[in-house]
């Protein structure tokens, strides 16, 4: 159980793929990849990519963490709960609620535009870009 519940509580800001790896158990050490872990809210834990930025929802507790590129915190956000899945594109981050049917858009740094209850339940959502002439 104790791996368990080191697994539920840290992010690794360098293993995109598979944040639960590192050396010894130790919750501060390095991982195996030589990146650094860093701590996070109740899972689920989803991450999306944007250049230096990961934006990191933290489904249970209703967070999402803006962090640079070197696990530096930008920024913390609470976000509707069970907000799950985090998306960007086009300078938004988009993290739809579960159970709560609702849509949270923020822009690229992390401060809440709008949220508003779109259906009984969320479970993605998508940014959609159009050309214009």
């Amino acid at each position: 159980m104790p791996a368990l519940q080191h697994q539920r509580r840290e992010a690794c800001a360098a293993d995109r793929q598979h944040p639960q790896h590192h050396q010894g158990g130790d919750p501060n050490g390095p991982c195996d990849h030589g990146g650094a872990l860093r701590g996070a809210d109740e899972p689920p834990q989803h991450f999306t990519f944007k250049g230096e930025r990961v934006y990191h929802a933290s489904g249970e507790s209703g967070t999402l963490r803006v962090h640079a590129a070197d696990g530096r915190l930008l920024r913390l956000m609470r976000i509707p709960d069970e907000s799950y899945n985090v998306q960007q594109a086009g300078g938004w981050v988009v993290t739809p609620g579960l159970g709560t049917g609702t849509l949270c858009v923020l822009n690229a740094r992390g401060r809440i535009l709008r949220t508003e209850k779109i259906a009984r339940s969320s479970h993605d959502a998508c940014v959609v870009l159009t050309a214009v002439r």
